[in-house]
C-alpha cells in the first residue's frame, strides 16, 4: 500500500514537470516561430525593386489600360521612415510590415498631377500597392483632366 501511493505521488509529481517542461518549450518554439517568420520593419523594407504596374487611365475623352515596368529603390532615413526613389519619388512611413507613402503633387508645364498611394503590404519579397492619380494633363497646348488608378507590383531583388 506504502509502495502504491508513493509511485501515485511520483506520477503525479513527474507529470507536474512534464506540464511545465511541454509549456515551456512551446511557449519557446512560439517565440522562435514568430520572430523568425515575421517580415517587418524598415530593414524588411530596403532594397532594390522590380515594378510592374497595371494603369487604367482616362485623360479626356479617352481611356484604356497601360501596363508599365520600372524599377524602384527604397532606402532607410529612421526607424521607421524610408525615402522611395525610381518608378516613383516620396517618402514613408512603415508600421509592420505595412507602408504608407506620402502623396505627391507636381506640376509643370505639362501640367498638374496628384498622386496618392494605397497601403503597401510586404509579403515576403514582394511589396503590393495601389495608387491613385488626378490633375490635369496638356495636350496640344489644352489641358485635359486626367484620372488614373493602378496596381503596382514590386518584387526584391
Amino acid at each position: 500500500m506504502l509502495n502504491e501511493c508513493s509511485w501515485e505521488l511520483g506520477v503525479k509529481k513527474n507529470n507536474k514537470n512534464m506540464r511545465k517542461t511541454v509549456i515551456g518549450t512551446l511557449a519557446l518554439l512560439l517565440m522562435l516561430f514568430t520572430s523568425c517568420s515575421k517580415n517587418e520593419g524598415v530593414d524588411a523594407f530596403v532594397g532594390r525593386y522590380s515594378v510592374s504596374t497595371v494603369e487604367n487611365v482616362t485623360w479626356g475623352g479617352s481611356s484604356g489600360t497601360l501596363t508599365d515596368n520600372g524599377t524602384l529603390t527604397i532606402m532607410k532615413v529612421s526607424s521607421n521612415q524610408v525615402q522611395v526613389s525610381g518608378y516613383f519619388n516620396t517618402f514613408g512611413k512603415v508600421v509592420g510590415s505595412k507602408l504608407y507613402l506620402e502623396s505627391k503633387t507636381t506640376s509643370d508645364s505639362s501640367g498638374t498631377l496628384t498622386i496618392v498611394f494605397g497601403t503597401g503590404v510586404l509579403d515576403g519579397e514582394v511589396l503590393t500597392l495601389s495608387s491613385t492619380m488626378s490633375g490635369q494633363l496638356a495636350s496640344q497646348g489644352v489641358l485635359y483632366p486626367f484620372y488614373s488608378t493602378a496596381q503596382h507590383t514590386c518584387i526584391k531583388q
